[in-house]
C-alpha cells in the first residue's frame, strides 16, 4: 500500500525498500499519532483551511480512489479519482456539458448537437457514443476533447479561495473511465 509509507514519494527513493528506512518511517507515523490504516476515511472539509492544489496532490501521493466533490455557491464538481488521477468531472455547469463544451469549441454544430441529443436513448444515454457512431466525431479526437473538458472543469476549481469539499473513497462512477492522460503535476 502506497499510501501507508510516504505513498510516490517512498516509491521513488533507491533506499525506501531497506528495513532500517521502512522501521524509521513507521517510528515517524507513531510518533506524529499517525494511524496507519488499510481503509481510508471520508472526509469533509472547507477549501480555505485545504486548498484544491493540496487535496489533489494528496491523492495522487496515496494513489487514491474515490469521489471529490468540491462545492462554491452554486456550482458542484464530482471528480471521480482512480489511482489518483482523476477519470471523469461531473459538473452542474450547463456550459461545462460535452455538448456545450464541444460547440463552444467549434467541433460540432449546434444543429450536430442537438441530432445527437435527440439519439441519446438509442445509445444508452452517452453524448459521446452517439457522436463516434453517427460518425460525427472520430473517437481519438472525442477523447482528445473529453480530456480537454475535464481539465477545464479542474482548473476552475484552483481559482476557488473558499468552498467545501467532501472525499468519499472507494466510491466507484457509474461512468465507465478512461485514463484521461490528466498529469496532476502538470496542472
Amino acid at each position: 500500500n502506497r499510501g501507508v509509507l510516504g505513498g510516490r514519494k517512498a516509491e521513488t527513493a533507491k533506499s525506501a525498500m531497506e528495513p532500517e528506512v521502512l522501521v524509521s518511517h513507521l517510528a515517524d507515523f507513531l510518533a506524529a499519532g499517525q494511524v496507519v490504516t488499510e481503509k481510508e476515511q471520508s472526509r469533509d472539509g472547507n477549501l480555505s483551511d485545504e486548498p484544491f492544489a493540496k487535496l489533489l496532490y494528496d491523492l495522487w501521493d496515496r494513489g487514491a480512489s474515490g469521489v471529490l466533490t468540491v462545492s462554491h455557491g452554486s456550482v458542484r464538481k464530482d471528480i471521480h479519482v482512480e489511482n489518483g488521477s482523476p477519470g471523469y468531472v461531473a459538473s452542474n455547469k450547463s456550459d461545462e456539458l460535452l455538448g456545450n463544451f464541444l460547440c463552444e469549441a467549434g467541433v460540432i454544430s449546434p444543429e450536430q448537437l442537438h441530432t445527437a441529443l435527440d439519439a441519446l436513448g438509442e445509445f444508452g444515454g452517452r453524448l459521446g457514443d452517439v457522436l463516434v457512431r453517427e460518425e460525427m466525431l472520430p473517437s481519438v479526437e472525442l477523447f482528445h476533447y473529453l480530456s480537454l473538458q475535464a481539465r477545464q472543469k479542474l482548473l476552475e476549481v484552483f481559482s476557488w479561495d473558499d468552498g467545501s469539499f467532501s472525499w468519499n473513497p472507494g466510491l466507484r462512477s457509474g461512468y465507465e473511465m478512461y485514463p484521461l492522460g490528466i498529469d496532476l503535476l502538470e496542472i
